[in-house]
């Protein structure tokens, strides 16, 4: 979200240098194209998914990477100095504003996911199974798509919603503009506060696991260490619990078979301290509890991008999004 505010802040100090353009427009044209994205995208994985579905990181009905990259589109077609496209429609015409499009939105697009992860450490879309993609965050088939939506807002939308907005009464427009304005910073705020608290959290429980794993292959009663280590850290957290358990007694038994005496009694400690470090581990991560907000949030994010990820807490995050569904499964019922 932190690309939302320069990419903001950018468009609004360059207004200035763009005659014929207002705040008043360029806040109209950025509202209702995120919104328009919002349908879009809901309606699209609600159909792919056979279930309503409130698409994007907001929980408002604003999906505002459409609304800024229309709004780029917007000030560099709808202004004074530049030429409006729609006025002569040709084959020239077009391949630029579908070029522009295609070029602005991908770049906008790029420069979210790549903020988003190194903000909130996670992967919000991946691209990587589609052809010429760039790290996931980009591909060709989406870069396409954002060309050709480029066009039809140009030449078929931006008409009929400038005429829509001369039809609505400037102080009316104001109000609703302002109204908007304060529901989606406060949705943004309470929707970022809420995300960094998950991953804050999601840190301490792979900390701990980490912790309880280091002790435990410190002991070099492991062979494979790295192998071993790369299969429990995608592993969910009672599996992992589970199977490090399994591994300690495995270690013991064939230790006992071996008929060594001297370190048996300390071998047998050690066991039982990392059985208790096992324990304690699940203990604090069940009561890892959220407010009834958090969850709804969690609930409606995890709906609504399938296919996310936290980078270095594949496994904790696989369980956190199961027990929150378990929940919501437990009060349908």
């Amino acid at each position: 979200m932190i690309c939302f505010y320069l990419v903001g802040i950018t468009s609004f100090l360059s207004l200035w240098a763009v005659k014929g353009i207002s705040v008043y427009d360029v806040l109209a044209n950025f509202f209702f194209y995120s919104f328009l994205g919002w349908i879009y995208e809901s309606t699209l994985v609600s159909v792919r998914k056979r279930t309503l579905t409130n698409r994007g990181f907001l929980n408002g009905p604003i999906i505002p990477i459409y609304g800024f990259a229309a709004t780029f589109i917007y000030m560099a077609f709808y202004n004074e100095y530049a030429i409006s496209l729609t006025g002569e429609v040709n084959a020239l015409h077009i391949s630029e504003v579908f070029f522009f499009g295609m070029v602005i939105a991908s770049i906008l697009e790029y420069i979210t996911s790549y903020l988003m992860e190194k903000f909130f450490h996670a992967k919000w879309w991946d691209y990587s199974n589609y052809p010429l993609n760039i790290k996931g965050r980009i591909s060709l088939p989406s870069s396409l798509f954002w060309g050709l939506l480029s066009t039809v807002m140009v030449y078929l939308i931006q008409p009929a919603v400038n005429n829509l907005l001369l039809q609505i009464p400037r102080p009316l427009g104001d109000y609703v503009l302002i109204a908007a304005v304060a529901a989606g910073s406060c949705d943004l705020i309470l929707t970022v506060a809420v995300t960094l608290k998950l991953n804050k959290k999601l840190e301490v429980l792979e900390r701990l696991r980490e912790e309880v794993f280091e002790y435990t292959m410190g002991l070099k009663w492991y062979e494979r260490r790295e192998e071993l280590k790369g299969r429990l850290t995608h592993s969910k957290v009672g599996e992992f619990a589970e199977e490090l358990l399994g591994l300690v007694n495995k270690s013991y038994e064939k230790h006992l078979q071996r008929k060594v005496s001297e370190d048996s009694m300390e071998r047998r400690k050690i066991r039982i301290d990392i059985e208790q470090r096992i324990k304690k581990f699940m203990e604090l991560y069940n009561k890892s509890g959220n407010t009834h907000l958090q969850k709804s949030i969690y609930k409606r994010m995890f709906k609504a991008f399938p296919n996310m990820k936290m980078v270095g807490k594949e496994g904790v995050f696989a369980d956190f999004k199961d027990k929150i569904k378990k929940t919501s499964n437990r009060k349908k019922k």
